[in-house]
């Protein structure tokens, strides 16, 4: 009995099935870095679990920064879609509070270091992020420097982010505010 021939895919199949093993890649991702962090996520476990040799992931994405930073695009549009300009705060706070029910392992992107207390992390982030506006009088004196300055404000905020990275809530590596 004659067997069919293997053919080639035409090039309009081998682009969806390229689409789909993307997404298997970045959904696998997000499961991944949602349990592990960044630091704690395996190549090789996002792999297994999208069922995709590991070397996709490289052509693909270049790595495993490359592809947090595909998931973190993924995120951005999605973000775009879930609250457009103009939403009222509270209904942002309610859609995003809303998203772990369409997306429970995207909304989690690593764990804190055993030793910091999310509480008080919280407190301390949003002190430092609203300090040029709440302690005008402490930035002019330590900065020597008017605070409400665009620069001085810009250059704090971009600290800020500093911050988050070194503490482990986002990958060491990734693009600063002005390299994005």
């Amino acid at each position: 009995m004659p067997s069919n021939p293997r053919r080639s895919p035409k090039p309009q199949e081998r682009q969806r099935d390229s689409e789909r093993t993307r997404t298997l890649i970045l959904d696998a991702a997000s499961t991944e870095f949602g349990a592990h962090g960044y630091a704690g996520a395996r190549i090789s476990a996002i792999a297994a679990r999208a069922g995709v040799n590991q070397q996709l992931i490289s052509y693909y994405f270049d790595g495993k920064e490359g592809l947090y930073q595909a998931m973190s695009q993924r995120w951005q549009q999605r973000q775009r879609e879930l609250v457009p300009p103009g939403t009222p705060l509270p209904e942002q706070l309610r859609r995003n509070a809303l998203e772990a029910l369409h997306n429970p392992a995207g909304v989690r992107s690593g764990r804190l270091p055993a030793e910091v207390d999310p509480a008080c992390l919280l407190v301390m982030l949003m002190a430092a992020a609203m300090a040029t506006t709440t302690l005008p009088h402490v930035i002019e004196g330590v900065c020597g420097t008017d605070p409400r300055s665009p620069e001085l404000i810009e250059h704090f905020a971009d600290q800020v982010a500093v911050l988050a990275r070194l503490i482990g809530l986002e990958p060491p590596d990734a693009p600063g505010p002005q390299e994005s």
